[in-house]
């Protein structure tokens, strides 16, 4: 008699290498997924930081960009300028200083407390910032001019496998990866 159809021993070895294949590629596909999740946060930052520069320009005022602030893996962006009982140009958010929004818009928050939502970035979970000074606060703060007006000149971020990427930020306030 002529029966067609898989055996079931047949059927066994095709799950079998199914799942032999399946468990090679799902460790491979999490590090993908990981290493483009660094990326996108590399470029998320230097857009944030190119924003910030060209926002310190069309508003006379120094910008500075916080990093691990409010917690580890967040930044801020806000106008240095002194607004309401702040100090201009301390590189710190005092008095009502205001928040910049994605669009690099200065957002007057009254009062100052609680942050508003939308001002606050994120990392992805599994990135980190590679290197934080002994403060705990990487500031990077762009003058009226545009050029850089902090001692920091890198961000360097990491992701849980150990890869590294850093961005880099000139004198005259050029942002780009470095190499």
């Amino acid at each position: 008699m002529n029966q067609k159809g898989f055996s079931m021993i047949e059927l066994a070895v095709a799950v079998s290498i199914m799942g032999i294949l399946v468990s090679m590629a799902i460790p491979n596909y999490i590090q993908q997924t990981a290493n483009q999740r660094l990326k996108d946060d590399i470029a998320n930052i230097r857009g944030d930081l190119q924003m910030a520069r060209m926002a310190a320009m069309a508003n006379n005022s120094a910008v500075v960009v916080n990093f691990d602030v409010p917690a580890a893996g967040q930044y801020q962006i806000f106008l240095d300028n002194g607004v309401t009982g702040g100090t201009a140009r301390n590189s710190m958010r005092d008095g009502c200083e205001p928040f910049l929004d994605y669009g690099g818009r200065p957002l007057i928050v009254m009062p100052c407390e609680p942050v508003p939502n939308g001002v606050t970035r994120a990392l992805y979970e599994g990135i980190g910032i590679a290197a934080v000074p002994p403060n705990g606060t990487i500031t990077i703060s762009f003058a009226p001019s545009g050029s850089r007006n902090s001692d920091v000149t890198t961000i360097a971020l990491s992701n849980d496998y150990g890869i590294n990427r850093t961005i880099a930020v000139t004198p005259i306030g050029e942002v780009g990866e470095a190499m």
